[in-house]
């Protein structure tokens, strides 16, 4: 599976912006710029669908991940009222398979009047890009979040990096753990179930 990718974002939507988000077609090619069909963090989507088709897929690798990947990998995307928030830590090939329907879902949310940032770096060295979108639309920009756990110089945001870093390695810590734990306690009763075997009688 490679490296494993670490994506964040808070979008804040105007009164009514979730419902007319949600309806919006996604589609290769709505973003037309290279930058954005040759970046490695965000591009085009898979396939043609709308935000809800996206919003369905993403809710279903999160159970996937949970109930059948079973490792450290985890994926929570949230609306509560007209606010969105985005929490991730997955495998490189999920990203690979889900980076551009992400990117593009978030970016469309300008249609509707949205402000906010998304971010996707690599867990290892914290370089990626991040995508924001305020009163001028949208634009996308390289990042190296690594100052946020040293101390050093961040890009000005205002997600706090630090803050969301922290909650993201820790969660991904927690998830593995408690996979771990579930998959030694399976083990053990399937063990447990096993016939023994007769002792041999010595002659």
């Amino acid at each position: 599976m490679g490296w494993s990718a670490l994506l964040f974002g808070e979008i804040e939507f105007p009164p009514g912006g979730v419902k007319a988000w949600r309806a919006l077609p996604l589609e290769p090619g709505v973003f037309s710029e290279k930058a954005w069909k040759r970046s490695r963090w965000m591009g085009d989507p898979a396939e043609r669908t709308t935000v809800a088709g996206v919003l369905a897929k993403l809710a279903e690798h999160a159970r996937w991940c949970d109930e059948v990947l079973r490792i450290g990998d985890h994926q929570s995307l949230r609306i509560d009222g007209d606010r969105l928030s985005l929490r991730a830590s997955i495998n490189e090939d999920d990203f690979r398979g889900y980076a551009g329907d992400i990117a593009t879902m978030l970016r469309l949310a300008t249609k509707v009047g949205a402000r906010g940032e998304y971010v996707a770096v690599a867990a290892d060295d914290l370089a990626g890009e991040r995508l924001v979108l305020d009163a001028g639309g949208s634009r996308l920009e390289p990042v190296d979040l690594m100052g946020a756990m040293t101390g050093g110089e961040v890009p000005a945001s205002s997600l706090d990096y630090a803050a969301v870093l922290e909650e993201l390695f820790a969660t991904t810590g927690a998830v593995a753990l408690r996979h771990g734990e579930s998959r030694s306690a399976e083990a053990g009763a399937k063990a447990a179930k096993k016939p023994k075997k007769p002792a041999r009688r010595r002659p």
